[in-house]
């Protein structure tokens, strides 16, 4: 039974480590994100990812004009 349990343990830990690796929560106003310069990137929903420079790494979320 405690081999059992042990098992069952390093289970849920693995499922946990997994499923926090497969969530990205997006990134607000004004908050660093990445993808190409001008799409939606990892910027939450209404936002554009902005490179002052398109071949750096990282941008800016800002919301959509209009």
């Amino acid at each position: 039974m405690r081999s059992f349990t042990v098992l069952l343990l390093l289970f849920v830990i693995v499922a946990v480590f997994i499923g926090q690796s497969q969530i990205e929560a997006c990134v607000g106003h004004d908050g660093a994100c990445t993808g190409d310069n001008g799409s939606q990137g990892n910027c939450c929903g209404g936002m554009l990812c902005q490179k002052n420079n398109p071949s750096w790494a990282e941008g800016r979320c800002y919301y959509r004009p209009g």
